[in-house]
């Protein structure tokens, strides 16, 4: 193998072929020895005369120019037939078998498709070679590697059987396991010729034990990412008053970035974003999304956009919601000090997860809580008694806080009798010391908590001892007596803290534990479907949706084992549980890759430099075979030569026999260019661009499709695809229109009748169409078409102001001067336009506050369907979303509510195409029914 230069490295494939170049010597010699055909002359003897006193002696050997010609042309002979290819991978020594180490952790998955493209390569080249290779993943499998002594090691395959099993290899959502990756690696009995290790770039642990163990194996070649290319990820959220409170952790980088992170509803829309920042050699980037209530209750996942792994998502469930929480302390409460009222500990736990209103018990069923907490409150009236009971039969949860007043008289909504008075510990007329707080329930929501050692209770109320007291203790202090009670009551909880809500008889308001307990109660209120199941559910919860590596969700894996009920919360994503939903199929419960447990950390640290790493982005870089232009340019130059002999016998000085015998080598030479531009790379279409009638309808219309026109600009035209792609995914989800894949039209060539709506980005530099496409634009329109023509594509001009950029508008009127279009007005809120889906009064995109032109026959109370709509709103830009359901213009202007009402009009828009002035003739149903009568 030798370097190129900028070129790249060549090799050959045949290298053995080459020792032909040692007979050019001899072809030198016989070429020159063998002298061209002595040239013919007519006999006529003035002829002949003339040509003998001017004509030079035929020559006696061949010319150094053309002995040079064919001489290149034996050693191209030889150059082609060795099998030369540009960029090959160095050539494996020996006869073993290749061992191919790939991380296929989350953390690889944003830049999967260029691992793809090396594994591909690499493959190609050991199935040249036909050397068998072993592929080795270093994230265990679903459900974890097998046990057994040979079953966890890979076995030796064909390269070549390996590349066509490439498609479905695809990452995981959970993290490389380097320790098991290791262990079978030393347990791997062949001798290999080759080792490579595609990493992810990141120092997991145990990076350097598998280093260790594979240079132990043999030469090992390590492809990285580079520094640019480095993976993303959302910490745990925590959830702080209104907020979600997001950490973006990245590897440490000098440059400064910025990411986008959006909380999104469980039909895709947006409810919100933020940025998060990153500065020079920052790690962390804080963001925070502000919702009111209403929309953070319909938060389904919050993710980074365009992350394109598991770990940017966030899948949230009932638990994370946010639910209104009713506090009272009894009709007395405003006179009790603020510091000693059990409502100010209570408000300040509560106050980050729950909006929290107070007042007294009568009056808190008024305001549709989801959980009511009673401190000390004792006997209740008869009808608020009643209320409260039946409210939390229905579902409610009632929490209640001991005191002095329930101790002297209570009601019936305790979950277990209580002895009269309460229990003093550790007063002076005591012996017993204040008790600490014993280990929790294993079953009860508290399991996982450690209850600090700095707690004491000095006073609470004793339960009387029944049957069913130990189901129903979830804490207890360490002589046994219950600490928290609980008791389910029809569809409902009653939870009863034995101790108060201040500190006055005990010191857990004062600890943080007093804060996990109270959110360990909150999920039983935010959704009473999800607190039933994970609190009194089934005991096992099966796998609903399972995420992929890349992020996205699909249907359940049976063969994923069920999460133990009271072990969920503890759970963290792994190989035997996989990130997704889990439970009943109503209302799952959400496991995420980046839970509090997960294995996403901020300690994100590169490989060591010092390990010799190639970019996975330069080695994935296509080979390239040169023989088949090294034999174009044998052809090329052997016409050459055939007319240089044709020139050199004089056949050229008679016209029509020159023209006649220089056919075939011109055939030859334009056989030969014709050859050597199909053998060039990356030349070659994929298919034709002319595309077959039949065919083509049949496949437009076996589905309702939109279509866009092609403008010859690659970023133009990718961004309209996946504009009309997300248009289409909203129709799906808002309506019963079920939609094909948009299709690209050059107007010139395919037939547009075939199409409801066509979308015509119209850039400032857009050349003037042909008078074919024109003429076949006319007919679409007149036909009954609808063509959208958005002059706001590459258009900088300023929102705000609404400015129409001149340069689009002249393009769009040297279109308009060339199609038959009858007058232009604009559309208000009472066009059909405006009301086809939804009700709006503007039609934004990118851009806001420009007009949308319609035909003026289109206004009015006899409209008839507008064939052309024109504005400048660049729409494509706001709908476009790529196959990861990401937004590729991650940020509009007007932020959620514009890119809303942009979709809007897209779903307007598609329903107008369909439908017509369908929804104009039913605001005029009254005066046809009197039409109809008449």
């Amino acid at each position: 193998m030798m370097s190129l230069g900028g070129l790249g490295s060549l090799g050959f494939t045949a290298p053995f072929v080459l020792l032909g170049l040692l007979s050019l010597p001899a072809l030198w010699f016989l070429v020159r020895a063998l002298p061209p055909q002595p040239r013919s002359e007519q006999f006529p003897p003035m002829v002949l005369l003339g040509d003998l006193i001017n004509s030079e002696p035929p020559p006696a050997r061949t010319p150094l120019w053309l002995l040079i010609l064919r001489f290149l042309l034996g050693a191209l002979l030889f150059l082609a037939l060795s099998g030369p290819v540009l960029n090959p991978i160095e050539e494996t020594p020996g006869d073993g078998p290749v061992l191919l180490v790939v991380d296929n952790g989350w953390e690889a998955a944003s830049r999967w498709d260029d691992r793809i493209a090396l594994l591909d390569r690499l493959l190609n080249t050991m199935a040249r070679e036909n050397r068998p290779v072993v592929l080795l993943p270093t994230a265990p499998p679903p459900n974890g590697w097998r046990s057994g002594e040979d079953a966890a090691k890979p076995q030796p395959q064909a390269a070549s059987d390996m590349r066509r099993s490439l498609m479905g290899f695809a990452p995981v959502p959970w993290s490389p396991d380097l320790q098991q990756t290791t262990e079978i690696v030393t347990q791997l009995d062949h001798d290999f010729a080759r080792i490579f290790w595609i990493s992810d770039g990141l120092a997991h642990p145990r990076s350097d034990d598998l280093w260790s163990a594979l240079n132990a194996m043999g030469t090992v070649t390590l492809y990285a990412d580079g520094a640019a290319d480095y993976p993303v990820a959302l910490l745990p959220l925590v959830q702080t008053g209104l907020d979600y409170s997001l950490t973006v952790v990245r590897p440490p980088r000098q440059a400064p970035a910025r990411f986008v992170v959006q909380a999104l509803g469980s039909d895709g829309r947006r409810l919100g974003e933020a940025d998060a920042v990153f500065g020079e050699w920052a790690q962390t980037a804080q963001a925070r999304i502000d919702l009111p209530r209403d929309l953070r209750n319909q938060v389904a996942r919050i993710d980074i956009a365009n992350g394109k792994s598991a770990g940017t998502v966030a899948l949230l469930d009932a638990r994370s919601g946010r639910p209104l929480v009713a506090l009272s302390a009894g009709e007395a409460s405003s006179a009790i000090q603020p510091l000693k009222s059990p409502l100010f500990y209570l408000r300040r736990a509560l106050e980050p997860y729950a909006e929290l209103t107070d007042g007294a018990p009568a009056t808190l069923l008024d305001q549709s809580p989801s959980a009511i907490i009673l401190a000390d409150v004792g006997r209740m009236a008869e009808p608020a008694q009643r209320r409260l009971g039946a409210w939390v039969e229905e579902g409610g949860l009632l929490i209640r806080f001991a005191g002095p007043r329930m101790a002297a008289g209570g009601d019936d909504l305790i979950p277990v009798r209580l002895r009269s008075g309460d229990r003093a510990v550790g007063g002076a007329l005591s012996w017993e010391e204040p008790q600490p707080l014993g280990p929790f329930n294993p079953d009860g929501p508290f399991a996982g908590l450690t209850p600090p050692e700095t707690v004491r209770v000095s006073r609470q109320l004793l339960a009387v001892p029944d049957i069913n007291l130990a189901d129903r203790t979830w804490a207890r202090l360490l002589d046994g007596t219950p600490l928290v009670t609980a008791n389910r009551r029809g569809n409902g909880w009653i939870v009863l803290f034995h101790t108060s809500a201040n500190a006055d008889w005990s010191s857990l308001a004062l600890s943080g534990l007093f804060v996990d307990m109270l959110k360990r109660l909150l999920p039983l209120a935010q959704h009473r479907a999800g607190a039933d199941q994970q609190h009194n559910g089934p005991e096992f919860l099966a796998n609903r949706t399972v995420m992929d590596g890349f992020g996205r969700l699909g249907p359940a894996n049976t063969d994923i084992a069920p999460i133990s009920r009271s072990a969920f919360d503890r759970t963290s994503a792994s190989a035997a549980h996989p990130p997704g939903y889990y439970g009943l199929a109503a209302n799952p419960l959400a496991l995420s890759l980046m839970s509090a447990n997960g294995p996403i950390t901020a300690e994100y640290q590169f490989l060591e430099s010092s390990r010799p790493a190639m970019d996975i982005a330069t080695g994935s870089r296509t080979d390239r075979a040169l023989a088949p232009l090294l034999f174009a340019l044998m052809v090329a130059l052997v016409a050459l030569d055939m007319i240089a002999s044709l020139w050199m016998r004089g056949l050229f000085n008679r016209p029509l026999t020159a023209l006649r015998r220089a056919v075939t080598p011109a055939v030859i030479l334009i056989s030969g260019g014709a050859l050597f531009l199909a053998a060039l790379p990356g030349t070659g279409h994929a298919q034709s661009t002319e595309r077959l009638e039949t065919g083509f309808a049949l496949e437009a219309t076996a589905a309702t499709r939109i279509a866009y026109i092609r403008t010859g600009n690659a970023q133009i035209d990718t961004r309209s695809h996946a504009a009309l792609y997300g248009l289409k995914r909203i129709m799906e989800l808002r309506t019963a229109v079920k939609m094909g894949d948009p299709v690209g039209l050059d107007p010139a060539h395919d037939p547009l009748v075939l199409f409801p709506l066509i979308y015509w980005p119209v850039p400032p530099d857009i050349q003037s169409p042909s008078p074919d496409a024109i003429r076949a634009l006319s007919r679409f329109l007149r036909s009954g078409g609808i063509v959208l023509m958005d002059t706001g594509v590459n258009d900088s001009a300023s929102d705000s102001l609404g400015l129409e950029n001149p340069v689009s508008r002249q393009a769009l009127q040297r279109l308009l001067g060339q199609l038959d279009l009858p007058p232009l007005a604009p559309v208000d809120g009472e066009h059909v336009l405006a009301r086809s889906f939804y009700l709006l009064d503007e039609f934004p995109g990118r851009i806001t506050g420009r007009t949308l032109w319609v035909t003026d026959d289109s206004v009015g109370e006899e409209a008839r369907v507008s064939p052309i709509l024109i504005g400048g709103h660049d729409w494509a830009s706001a709908w476009a979303i790529d196959e990861f359901d990401h937004f590729l213009e991650p940020r509009l202007p007007g932020g959620v509510r514009q890119r809303e009402l942009s979709f809007r009009f897209g779903v307007n828009l598609v329903m107008y195409a369909l439908t017509g002035t369908y929804k104009a003739d039913q605001l005029h149903l009254p005066a046809l029914i009197e039409r109809l009568g008449e």
